[in-house]
This record gives structure tokens, sequence and C-alpha cells, in this order.
């Protein structure tokens, strides 16, 4: 019998038994911090005016989600990160009027997102600048959870063996490839509705983008 370590899973077209065992998995390992510190800053966000955000929200929730949740301590700590609360304020606030609209937008229900690209790339990138790729997918998806996903160098080292077998694009750091990322989100949304949607209210009607999150952060370690 393979250990666990030695599954091959598709991240990208997973059996769906697959995704129900890694998010029962994580949901039992970490419920309480997903009550306390996940469910908490994305209320705590979402009754956040983005045009009049200041350093002391970040310093709250997003810090918080960051640092508690996330476990960005060790990046966000590095000197070349001096200031980021600041910096990350700057950035959302020059961004808010994009990513309020992206706050009221389900991931799943969108369609084609093509005319969503170029507002997707400057979300992204002007965090991105701030304080990093993996840290950007977060913020991102703590300020709207229904539609941007959050990825990590395991999660997207994992999708890219599947877009080779595929022989597709492989998706990158970039703006681009954080674009191309969200496609394949909405693609997994689409043909995993079912499960998805049952797991979602299994666990407090958690959004669908978390939850498949948390299927490919356990899958792909």
């Amino acid at each position: 019998m393979k250990k666990k370590s030695e599954e091959r899973i598709n991240l990208l077209s997973p059996r769906e038994e697959e995704i129900t065992i890694y998010v029962e998995m994580n949901e039992n390992k970490w419920w309480f911090s997903e009550e306390t510190i996940y469910t908490s800053c994305v209320n705590a966000v979402a009754n956040i005016n983005l045009s009049k955000l200041k350093e002391h929200d970040v310093n709250g929730p997003i810090h918080t989600f960051l640092i508690n949740w996330g476990m960005m301590a060790r990046i966000l700590g590095r000197r070349e990160y001096n200031g980021w609360e600041r910096r990350l304020t700057k950035a959302i606030k020059e961004t808010h009027n994009k990513l309020e609209n992206f706050r009221k937008l389900k991931l799943e229900n969108c369609g084609d997102i093509s005319s969503f690209k170029n507002n997707i790339e400057i979300c992204y990138g002007k965090i991105k600048n701030v304080i990093g790729i993996t840290a950007t997918s977060k913020v991102l998806h703590l300020i709207c959870p229904n539609f941007f996903p959050m990825w990590d160098t395991d999660i997207r080292k994992k999708i890219n063996e599947c877009c080779k077998n595929l022989r597709e694009e492989k998706i990158n750091e970039s703006e681009l490839g954080y674009y191309n990322f969200v496609i394949k989100i909405q693609k997994f949304l689409i043909k995993y509705e079912k499960v998805l949607s049952n797991l979602s209210k299994k666990y407090n009607n958690k959004s669908k983008v978390r939850i498949i999150d948390e299927f490919m952060w356990g899958a792909s370690r």
C-alpha cells in the first residue's frame, strides 16, 4: 500500500472522495483556528470600507490573518518587508474600487472572466510588490473570499505537474500566472459543484473557494 506522500493525486482532476477526505482532514485538525481566526478575520475585513482603510485595520485582522493563520511571519519578518503594513494599506486603497467590485462576485457564477483580466492582474501586482506572492493571494482571498483563491509554492508545483501531463501551459508567479490560476479554480468550482456545495454547507457555509484551498493545501503536501 502506498504511503500518503507517495500517492499521485491530480490536483486539477481528483476523485470526489479525495476532495472530501482532504477537506475533512483539514477541518478535523484545524477546526479551532478556522473558527476563531479564519472566520473572524474574514468577517472583520468584510465590514471595512476599503476606501477608508487605515494602517490600524491592517495591523488588526489582516496582520492576524497573515501571521497567525497564514503562517507568514518568517517571510514578512525579512528586512525587505519592513513597513509592509503601511505600504499594504496604500496598495489596497489604490485598488479599492476594483476590490470592492470583486467583493460582490462569486467566482463560480461569473462565466467568462476575461473581462476581469486586467483588474485581477492590477490588484495582484500592486499587492505582490509589497508582500510577495503567497501573502498576496491570502490578502486577496481575505478581502474577496468568494472570488480570489489562495496559492503557495507547493500548490503551484503540484498544479504545474498536472499541466505538464496535460500538455497545458504552466502557471507562474506573475500577474498573468495568477490570472490563469484563477481560471483553473473557476473550472474546478464548476466541475465539482456538488461536492463543494455539500462541504460548504457542512462547514458553516464556508466559501467554496476556501474549500478548494483546503483540498489543494492538503493534497499538495
